[in-house]
This record gives structure tokens, C-alpha cells and sequence, in this order.
């Protein structure tokens, strides 16, 4: 039986960058997903938005041309069309992305479990217990 601090669910990129940020800070880590591999059924547009280019170091490898100008329709068929001058959107090579942060957090020290099913936990005198199906 393994023994964590903190077990994360889930290796998108909330889940794969959560794991880091803890590891990175001494905690040990273990991160699970049901897929085998994080580059392949990705199902996410992976559009990111200006807040998030700001805020996040995104590898300019794992991110497409900047987005300035967009058109947006409504139900009826009504369009809009924006402009701005800062870069507004861009849209992320998620497979490579998703692989490149998994680098990250293992380098950081996250132990990493792919194919691996969370099952349930139950509380448990000194913390919690958590099943895994592997």
C-alpha cells in the first residue's frame, strides 16, 4: 500500500500543474488518469485566453499563431466580429502540452499513474484511503 500527501485525480492541466506546484513545495504527490497516454483522446478545444497566456508559461512550442481578430455568431445566425490589438486567444498543441507538463511534474518528483481508475475513498484514522483500480 502506498503512503501520499496528496493524491490528485485527473491529469489535465489543472490536475497535471496542481501535482507539480505540490511536489514542488515537498509534498508527496501521486497523480492518477484513467488514460493510458495523455496525447491521445484529448477532448478539449484547447483555446487559451489572454488572462491565462499571462498568468500561466505556456512552452511557445505547445501554442499555435495569436488570434487578434474572431467572429462570433449567434443562434440566429448573427455575426460579431472583434478586433483587438493584444493577443487575445491562442490555441495549444494540447497533445505535446499535456506531455511537456507531465515532464514537469514527474521531474518535480509526482509519482505518476496512467490507466489507473479511481475507485472511492473512506475516511480512515489518519487520514483517508483511497481504491484504485489498476
Amino acid at each position: 500500500m502506498d503512503s501520499v500527501d496528496v493524491l490528485v485525480v485527473g491529469a489535465g492541466l489543472a490536475g497535471l500543474n496542481t501535482a507539480r506546484w505540490l511536489a514542488q513545495r515537498g509534498r508527496r504527490v501521486m497523480l492518477v488518469d484513467r488514460k493510458p497516454r495523455l496525447d491521445q483522446s484529448i477532448h478539449t478545444t484547447g483555446i487559451f485566453v489572454r488572462r491565462t497566456l499571462e498568468d500561466f508559461e505556456l512552452p511557445e512550442d505547445c501554442l499555435g499563431p495569436v488570434v487578434r481578430d474572431v467572429r462570433l455568431y449567434s443562434p440566429r445566425r448573427r455575426t460579431m466580429e472583434l478586433s483587438s490589438p493584444h493577443d487575445e486567444f491562442r490555441v495549444g498543441k494540447m497533445g505535446r502540452l499535456y506531455l511537456r507538463t507531465l515532464e514537469a511534474a514527474i521531474g518535480a518528483g509526482v509519482d505518476w499513474r496512467p490507466n489507473c481508475l479511481f475507485v472511492g475513498s473512506r475516511e480512515h484514522a489518519h487520514g483517508s484511503l483511497v481504491d484504485l483500480e489498476i
